[in-house]
């Protein structure tokens, strides 16, 4: 019940700060920290729940008081507030359903469109990073409805695959190729044995990303796209690569050179599991380059179930609990004058208090639950030493590669 009480006063608090317009940085600052709130409190009720069903239903049931702060996020006049906002509908979607059991709510998928309609109207490019984890949530979390769903005729996975090849477009942007990359993998992974039709397209795509690749970082996501394909089809996957674009020795010597930058967990399982996929294939079937390779091919794999295994033991035993996706940015980080800050803080640190208090709940507890599985921000620059098996959940997970 205090849950209801204090969401539905901070939604209308931020809303009023949010209109107050963007020369009232004190009402700006106010606005966000509501959202943060938010978060908080729905992090802390999904979190008291241990069953994935039951947690669904609390967050649901706060959907309708909740949804209200989402009204026009999308438009460019709201930028300010655009992360805050996508990190809260992160969260809602994240937790609000169970994939196969609780779909999510229609007001929710209603929204989904938006993220590839409002892309190109303002500065969307500038938060690819941010959108990638609603988006793989949504489709993480209640696969069956994104395989369906359409808008305006186009269905959502023809939405998202223009967006990857948007992301693709500028041969010299690693950056944003990157984040296509990571959607595509999602895409391909998640809907394994549904997206076929799209494949030989995407796999041409992608190799032509790759040969224009630079860094290793985007080297390794596109080739790791290519072993999701072999993953999810294997014999397609072979089929488009030998007989249609004639790149399979190239491609894999490519690869198998670079099995040393692939550091992150996920990505050699990923590896592991694409070419034990491939050496299932019935031999008459596999390209020729494939078959006189088999015995390297075999020579990887071993070392790679060893690799892994060193890796996992090595995380053992500097684990620590997975974490759901949610950190508080540091007041540095806000674009808001540093002089203004001091006394702008101090009244809204108030008026958040103040209305908390109203409703009996102690914020700086719940903030302090959220942040005590905070990291730090500049973690993610450095992609190739991100250990990853456990911080967030894949459909290979469950796989044993062995």
């Amino acid at each position: 019940p205090y849950a209801v009480t204090l969401i539905m006063k901070l939604v209308d608090a931020f809303i009023r700060a949010s209109s107050a317009g963007e020369e009232e940085e004190d009402s700006s600052m106010a606005a966000i920290k509501c959202i943060e709130a938010l978060q908080a409190i729905v992090q802390s009720v999904a979190e008291k729940q241990e069953n994935a069903l039951q947690r669904a239903a609390d967050v649901r049931a706060l959907l309708p008081y909740v949804f209200p702060a989402f009204t026009n996020m999308f438009e460019g006049h709201r930028i300010e507030f655009f992360e805050d906002l996508l990190e809260l509908l992160s969260l809602v979607v994240y937790y609000s359903a169970v994939n196969g059991q609780v779909p999510i709510a229609d007001e929710l998928w209603d929204m989904f469109p938006l993220f590839f309609s409002e892309f190109d109207k303002w500065a969307a490019h500038d938060y690819i990073k941010n959108i990638l984890t609603p988006i793989e949530n949504y489709i993480s979390n209640d696969t069956e409805q994104f395989l369906t769903r359409s808008y305006n005729g186009v269905s959502y996975v023809q939405l998202l695959y223009d967006l990857i090849l948007k992301l693709w477009d500028d041969l010299e942007d690693d950056l944003e190729a990157a984040e296509g990359a990571k959607i595509a993998e999602v895409l391909i992974l998640y809907c394994e044995g549904r997206i076929d039709a799209l494949l030989p397209a995407l796999l041409e795509k992608i190799v032509v990303r790759l040969n224009s690749a630079e860094g290793v970082k985007i080297k390794v996501l596109l080739i790791s796209n290519i072993a999701a394909c072999l993953f999810s089809n294997a014999a397609l996957t072979l089929d488009v690569l030998d007989k249609r674009m004639k790149v399979c020795q190239p491609l894999f010597s490519l690869w198998l050179s670079l099995l040393d930058k692939f550091v992150r967990v996920h990505d050699k399982k990923l590896t592991l599991l694409a070419l034990s996929s491939v050496l299932r294939q019935p031999l008459e079937h596999l390209p020729e380059s494939i078959k006189n390779g088999i015995p390297q091919l075999v020579h990887f794999c071993i070392q790679l179930v060893s690799k892994l295994k060193v890796d996992r033991d090595q995380r053992f035993k500097n684990s620590s609990p997975p974490f759901a996706g949610l950190t508080f940015r540091k007041e540095e980080d806000r674009d808001f004058n540093d002089e203004e800050d001091a006394d702008a803080n101090a009244i809204d640190d108030e008026y958040i208090e103040r209305i908390a208090q109203e409703a009996g709940v102690d914020l700086q507890k719940l903030a302090a639950a959220v942040n005590q599985h905070g990291y730090d921000e500049d973690e993610e620059e450095d992609f190739l030493e991100m250990d990853d098996e456990g911080d967030f959940e894949t459909p290979i997970d469950d796989v044993d590669e062995t």
